[in-house]
């Protein structure tokens, strides 16, 4: 949804350009990031002295602190590669994967119970070995709501 509001911000940008300077001093738009389809589409998780491969619909969810990002799956739990949860979330399927809130991507897949917390948002328990709870901040509990017609 980010990603959609940004491209058509600089859509807009790009016709405003256009109407004022000309067609022939506008750069053409870069190409899309989408993978291209039966491209290698796998997760690098480094676990202690372990770089292990995993298949993205088994990450349950990933957070960033302090400038680390950590994923987990059922089995695993490590460091990725990635530098930020945007770098991260382009990577991944926007269908599966969600920005629940600023610090945390979700799979949806993997919501195990949607807790009322205050204010009118919610916590997640995830399907993981501890049941994470991950919060969902009041921008997207917006969108959670509507998701699951809550």
């Amino acid at each position: 949804m980010e990603r959609e509001r940004l491209e058509e911000t600089l859509e807009r940008a790009r016709r405003l350009v256009t109407d004022r300077i000309g067609d022939e001093s506008v750069p053409p738009p870069p190409p899309s990031v989408t993978p291209r389809p039966g491209s290698f589409n796998r997760l690098l998780v480094k676990n202690g002295a372990r770089n292990m491969i995993v298949d993205p619909q088994e990450l349950i969810y990933a957070t960033i602190d302090s400038g680390v990002i950590t994923l987990v799956t059922s089995q695993i739990e490590g460091q990725s590669s990635f530098r930020t949860l945007e770098e991260l979330q382009a990577a991944l399927d926007p269908d599966l994967f969600w920005r629940a809130h600023r610090s945390f991507v979700v799979n949806v897949n993997r919501i195990r119970e949607v807790v009322p917390w205050f204010k009118s948002t919610y916590q997640l328990k995830m399907d993981d070995r501890k049941s994470s709870e991950i919060p969902v901040s009041r921008m997207q509990s917006k969108r959670l709501r509507e998701m699951l017609n809550l």
